[in-house]
């Protein structure tokens, strides 16, 4: 064999080992991305597992803690919220919120344009400002304050409860933060909760759905 056809052998032969190479490495890297791709659907089901198991527990708790039962609250603006105001609807949304969380603020204008949209004894909405209490249960007049001048500025009419320690303790153990909100019957039963913000078609939507399922 001549110079010439012995480097064009070598040639072939290194270029049919790079070849494998890279098709090894190929096959790798796609290993790789199945593997992670089946370690996030895993850790995904667990975390999903995870939180169905809490929402569950605390559906469960507040159940339990009758917190929306024969309760009398006082509202922001010195009113009254009775058990019998909670009857005036089939289904009540308490929506918790604070002075210091822009989504809660944010859709307080869409709850408001829902809770005037349904036939008088169906739907209403109820707020619960639950920084107007602090974490050694005394009131917060300086929330409550703000929280008046945050409804105003909203354009709010349904009422807004002041939380009582009680209430304060047990939704700040209970809760992963605000905006949460619990759809309740006129019992005081808890029907739904949801955690986080929408805006008005998902709000619709879940009212909706919880309407239909109590009928």
């Amino acid at each position: 064999m001549d110079t010439a056809s012995a480097a064009v052998s070598q040639g072939a032969v290194e270029k049919a080992a790079k070849s494998k190479r890279d098709r090894r490495l190929h096959l790798s890297t796609w290993h790789m991305i199945v593997i992670a791709a089946i370690i996030t659907v895993f850790a995904f089901m667990i975390g999903f597992t995870k939180a169905w198991g809490d929402r569950m527990d605390t559906l469960a708790r507040v159940g339990e803690a009758n917190v929306f039962k024969d309760s009398e609250y006082a509202t922001i603006t010195g009113g009254k919220f009775t058990p019998e105001d909670l009857k005036k609807a089939r289904v009540t949304a308490f929506n918790v919120w604070a002075t210091t969380c822009p989504p809660c603020i944010q859709e307080l204008p869409e709850l408001e344009k829902l809770n005037h949209e349904y036939p008088e004894g169906e739907f209403q909405v109820v707020g619960i400002l639950n920084d107007s209490t602090d974490s050694g249960g005394n009131v917060n007049q300086k929330h409550i304050e703000d929280g008046c001048k945050i409804v105003e500025k909203a354009g709010v009419t349904f009422p807004t409860l002041v939380s009582s320690k009680e209430l304060y303790a047990f939704l700040s153990s209970n809760i992963m933060g605000t905006p949460t909100t619990f759809f309740v019957d006129g019992e005081g039963n808890v029907i739904e909760m949801v955690t986080g913000s929408d805006d008005y078609d998902g709000w619709k939507a879940k009212i909706d759905s919880v309407l239909s399922k109590t009928k």
